[in-house]
């Protein structure tokens, strides 16, 4: 199996219900490694949190959701409630670098991690080199924004240091339309979506013309 565009995949999963599925699925694809465990800005271990939906109201949608930062059970939306905590290792990618884990430079970056995601670039450094980057936001009041922690535009500050000064937000407004939002936070409360990160203004302005073609514009 092969995934168009991409000549490696280096996936991490913490939840071990999750990776040991994908690693056997995948061990015989030469170009897909998993590694079972978390990504942040250090070495070592630390408590994952993982939620599953109430039964009656979702099942199995969101089952095997996890995060390495607590979220207020009274925030929590209805459909979602705390399963256990586990203890995980986790690595920087500044350090798997280091140990040839990974090459130094890599076409995407996909980020996910409910809240973590600034941590991760902490870990970064300058010896990892993207092309692209993509990571998850939730925007103010919604429930997976958990404003203790960095936000969008602390995130997008922190990238414009590595060389990443151009982006494009996509995200969904709350009546269900596709926007985007080119280097400016999302301003729009109670929404989430991805921001993509460059470092070239030609490739920019070629993804900017190609999403304005397919969404509205939205400050």
């Amino acid at each position: 199996m092969r995934f168009i565009g991409f000549e490696k995949i280096f996936a991490f999963e913490p939840n071990v219900e999750l990776v040991h599925p994908l690693i056997q699925e995948y061990h015989t694809c030469a170009d897909i490694q998993i590694f079972p465990f978390a990504i942040s800005s250090s070495n070592g271990s630390t408590q994952l949190h993982l939620f599953r939906g109430k039964k009656a109201l979702e099942p199995k949608v969101y089952d095997h959701l996890s995060s390495l930062e607590f979220h207020e059970k009274s925030l929590l939306p209805d459909f979602l409630e705390y399963h256990r905590i586990e203890t995980v290792p986790m690595r920087s990618l500044s350090s798997l670098i280091q140990d040839k884990i990974l090459p130094s430079s890599v076409g995407f970056l996909k980020v996910d991690t409910e809240g973590h995601d600034f941590f991760v670039f902490e870990g970064m450094s300058t010896n990892c080199q993207c092309e692209l980057i993509m990571f998850e936001f939730h925007s103010r009041n919604h429930w997976g924004n958990l404003p203790h922690l960095p936000q969008q535009e602390d995130i997008m500050r922190y990238l414009r240091k590595l060389g990443y000064v151009f982006f494009i937000s996509l995200w969904q407004d709350l009546e269900g339309k596709y926007r985007f939002t080119p280097n400016t936070p999302v301003l729009t409360s109670q929404v989430w979506g991805n921001t993509i990160c460059f470092q070239n203004e030609v490739l920019f302005e070629k993804a900017y013309v190609y999403t304005k073609s397919l969404m509205p514009l939205s400050p």
